[in-house]
């Protein structure tokens, strides 16, 4: 059990909407907590976390207290935090919550284009950024509760439109999720 919590400690990183940050810190301090707690020399990484931050377009808020920032900029500096870690796994639960879509999809599209050495889980609800010029057919998934309030998951690729194709790589996959084309739409019992 104890390196099951480790390995989900070290290998996971993990941003929601809420992005658990420590207020009375400032920001630095709330990214370099993980280095705190595994006791490693973080200067050596100011470099790189400063860089984040510049990346990122905050390099301002490095020193105030989190209580201070705004939503977005609290967003941001949670999306450091987890990703300094390189992780093998990142989830970001909801990472459009607070942020502008095109800062949402500035972020989407700098961490696609790195040099990751894993797995990215990203769950949100703005349909925005569900464009081929940010995934991969292959890359986007959808949940769906079943008839016996069950949670479906399945891939774009699994979908077989009605006239008998896939959706190709270059739809346009709002238009065709809002449509309905895709399932997945949310619904309100009456």
């Amino acid at each position: 059990i104890k390196k099951s919590k480790n390995y989900t400690f070290l290998n996971v990183s993990y941003v929601n909407q809420k992005n658990q940050l420590i207020d009375n810190m400032t920001a630095l301090e709330n990214v370099c907590l993980y280095f705190d707690l595994l006791n490693i020399k973080k200067e050596k990484y100011f470099y790189k976390i400063k860089n984040m931050f510049s990346q990122f377009n905050i390099s301002h808020v490095l020193n105030m207290k989190v209580k201070d920032l705004s939503g977005g900029e609290k967003q941001r500096v949670a999306f450091i935090k987890a990703l300094i870690k390189d992780s093998e796994i990142l989830l970001l639960d909801e990472l459009d919550s607070l942020l502008h879509p095109s800062i949402t999809k500035a972020l989407l599209t700098l961490l696609l284009n790195t040099d990751s050495k894993g797995q990215i889980i990203v769950a949100m609800h703005n349909t925005n950024l569900l464009t081929h010029d940010i995934w991969r057919v292959d890359e986007i998934w959808f949940t769906e509760k079943n008839n016996a309030e069950q949670t479906d998951l399945y891939c774009l690729t699994d979908i077989v439109l009605p006239d008998g194709t896939k959706p190709r790589n270059d739809a346009n996959y709002e238009k065709n999720y809002i449509a309905g084309r895709y399932g997945a739409i949310p619904y309100i019992k009456h």
